[in-house]
């Protein structure tokens, strides 16, 4: 969503592929260049304090979405902030994650956490193992606070001491650890 600066006039924008208004219907399009890809334009006189222009985001190509937001700010000046993945899985290369394959479906508590200071994010949710990686709400959720390069640190049993409770199972039960595990 980009919030534009005071006009007195409201500017509707569309791509080159797509002339319509906010409510559906056809409106005529002038051209801000003459170049593939440009920005089409129609002014509506209109008095307003703000303009809203929710564009939708670069997130899934697959589904249409684009740049087209990004490029209208630009156009007028705004700064933008680097883009990158949120709210999304944690995926590795399949040799590296082999071994945690059998455990796909798997979903317990954990506490996850990341960065430093204003950058930190710490969230007590749950993890689920899938067959490409990790995903479920603890992992949704720090994606949007990782960043490349940054240790990212989980704990499969966040409320239990498992030192003492395995000191306990080996004391008091005829399983063997890994079964206590």
């Amino acid at each position: 969503m980009i919030v534009l600066p005071k006009t007195s006039s409201i500017f509707c924008f569309t791509s080159a592929r797509k002339a319509r208004s906010s409510v559906g219907s056809p409106v005529p399009c002038g051209t801000c260049a003459k170049r593939p890809g440009a920005l089409r334009w129609t002014l509506i006189e209109a008095g307003s304090k703000r303009v809203v222009v929710a564009t939708g985001g670069l997130s899934i190509p697959k589904i249409g979405a684009t740049d087209f937001g990004h490029r209208l700010a630009k156009q007028f000046g705004h700064r933008l902030q680097d883009t990158r993945p949120a709210l999304v899985p944690l995926t590795f290369e399949a040799a590296s994650w082999s071994p945690f394959v059998p455990l796909a479906g798997l979903s317990l508590p954990v506490r996850v956490q990341t960065g430093q200071g204003k950058h930190a994010g710490l969230f007590l949710e749950d993890l689920l193992f899938t067959h490409r990686g990790l995903s479920g709400p603890a992992v949704l959720q720090i994606s949007s606070y990782w960043q490349p390069g940054t240790p990212l640190t989980i704990n499969l049993a966040p409320e239990t001491d498992l030192r003492a409770a395995l000191l306990q199972a080996k004391a008091h039960s005829k399983r063997k650890v890994a079964n206590e595990l």
